[in-house]
């Protein structure tokens, strides 16, 4: 893998002054994200279900020298994520820059899931319509701030479908495509 640098004074240039939300930001890339932004004098509007963790990475955030606010949120619920977005839409200076990294990962056979329909529900709810909930939401504050919708897949949009993967391969390549088509015409606005 070739080396990787980020540079800070940049990146505390383009982030210093805006609202940032990331959803999934209490484990993996989010949280690593939450803690990267920390010190570039953005506000960070951290989404997870667990609230605990959520508080232990806004004060990692504030140690680090940032502001973080977190909203505990449900993705896979409609109504959490109604509740999450008027929250959001009354925040001083609205929406900057939505970070979409959220997701559950789920490895069963399709042997395995001939009971469990609730698998492939949840999952879709997660990696697919809550994101797309709160995206359209949001879109209006987003375009208003001339912001930026940055999506954090995975690996397998790219791939050839993997046996075990039915559930989980469909619900992120449903919001991938979902994303592609419209990122044409949020460009365009």
């Amino acid at each position: 893998m070739p080396p990787t640098a980020v540079n800070e004074r940049r990146l505390g240039e383009r982030c210093n002054g805006r609202n940032i939300l990331i959803t999934g930001a209490s484990y993996g890339i989010g949280e690593s994200l939450a803690y990267m932004l920390a010190g570039t004098g953005a506000t960070l509007l951290l989404v997870a279900r667990t609230e605990e963790k959520l508080l232990q990475v806004q004060g990692e955030v504030a140690r680090r020298g940032g502001t973080a606010h977190i909203f505990p949120t449900d993705l896979s619920k409609s109504e959490e994520v109604a509740v999450l977005t008027e929250k959001l839409l009354q925040l001083p200076g609205g929406i900057h820059i939505v970070v979409s990294n959220a997701g559950r990962s789920i490895r069963r056979s399709l042997y395995d899931s001939l009971n469990r329909h609730h698998d492939l529900t949840r999952t879709m709810a997660v990696n697919y319509f809550g994101p797309t909930q709160l995206i359209l939401a949001l879109i209006p504050s987003i375009e208003k701030n001339r912001g930026h919708i940055i999506n954090i897949s995975a690996v397998n949009v790219l791939l050839a479908p993997a046996p075990y993967w039915a559930a989980y391969q469909a619900s992120k390549a449903a919001f991938d495509n979902w994303f592609r088509c419209a990122v044409p015409e949020l460009n365009a606005g």
